[in-house]
């Protein structure tokens, strides 16, 4: 489990690459993560939630997957996600609840270095303000790593957030100054009026969970992919992202397993329907109809001739009818 501060630091596709890249040098994941020969399995699976920053479906997540896919010489590299609506199934998700249920009672301090806010909740701090963080991030931390669940020990750590920048530390400087002299200000007018000067519920609300606006660029960013290498070793669709090495010896090397044996045509199949019929097996024109069925894994492998036979006739058929609809509208506007 790696912990970050959503404050000081992003979970990206770039981030989740490094924890992958801390996970399998871990002591506690070495059996599972590695082989005999100290290398990285060769067949990597990776179930996320579909959030923005690792959708099997983005672009950021291909990069990252591809530089991990090279970086570790694999035979091939899975990364899913579930359809909205079926995250119960998630085992990440379904592990949540003993987590939530081990900090019942416990207390995170948030001025253990002492206190990096003003009276209205204002950072004047930042570096004192990470320490603080990190502290109650190593707390959490200590809690989970006594935690076991289904048999198996958590092992978690804090994840420092990168070095403050000095743009950083003078957007601080500024906004205090400014606060600073507002309070003043409003305390001056509200002692000439009379009045006792106080900061509504509301302010403190705001400046407690407003966040810094997001800079907006023009030009999406662009994502240095090879398309020509995608389109032999990537299959990428809406919940699921593969990665397989291909054949050529020059291009990936020898396979570090059967996985070629196994699944001959490299990629998993899809789950598309069946049906039996007087002809023989093939593809069910609609999923809702009786008897369709879907089949196991082994055997959409062994329909996958069928699946072929299936899209080259409905591309023979869509040619035919793209052919019939230029004759027709030749001799209709002849």
């Amino acid at each position: 489990i790696a912990i970050r501060s959503s404050k000081h630091d992003l979970s990206t596709a770039a981030s989740h690459a490094l924890d992958f890249d801390r996970l399998v040098c871990l002591n506690e994941f070495e059996n599972v993560a590695r082989d005999e020969t100290g290398q990285v399995k060769p067949i990597v699976i990776v179930t996320v939630d579909g959030g923005p920053d690792e959708n099997p479906r983005f672009p950021k997540t291909l990069v990252a997957s591809i530089r991990k896919f090279k970086k570790y010489n694999l035979d091939a590299l899975f990364v899913l996600t579930h359809a909205p609506g079926q995250s119960a199934y998630n085992i990440v998700e379904r592990r949540m609840a003993p987590l939530s249920h081990d900090l019942a009672g416990l207390i995170l301090p948030h001025d253990y270095f002492g206190s990096h806010l003003t009276e209205s909740g204002v950072t004047t701090n930042v570096d004192l303000e990470k320490l603080n963080f990190r502290k109650a991030g190593q707390i959490l931390a200590e809690r989970w790593n006594q935690s076991v669940i289904d048999g198996f020990p958590c092992v978690a750590e804090y994840i420092n957030p990168p070095a403050t920048s000095e743009d950083e530390r003078r957007q601080i400087d500024t906004k205090t100054v400014m606060d600073e002299l507002l309070l003043k200000i409003c305390a001056g007018e509200e002692a000439e009026e009379g009045h006792e000067f106080r900061v509504r519920a509301s302010d403190e609300y705001y400046q407690e969970n407003a966040r810094e606006p997001r800079e907006k660029f023009g030009e999406q960013p662009k994502y240095n992919i090879d398309e020509y290498w995608c389109a032999i070793h990537v299959l990428q669709t809406q919940y699921t992202l593969q990665i397989i090495r291909c054949n050529s010896v020059e291009c990936c090397g020898e396979w570090r397993s059967n996985y070629g044996e196994i699944f001959p045509h490299r990629f998993l199949p899809s789950p598309v329907p069946f049906e039996r019929t007087p002809h023989g097996l093939r593809m069910a024109e609609r999923d809702y109809q009786r008897g369709q069925f879907y089949g196991s894994l082994f055997q959409r492998i062994q329909y996958h001739g069928v699946v072929i036979q299936h899209t080259q006739v409905k591309r023979k058929k869509k040619l035919l009818f793209a052919v019939i609809y230029q004759q027709l509208s030749r001799k209709t506007t002849s």
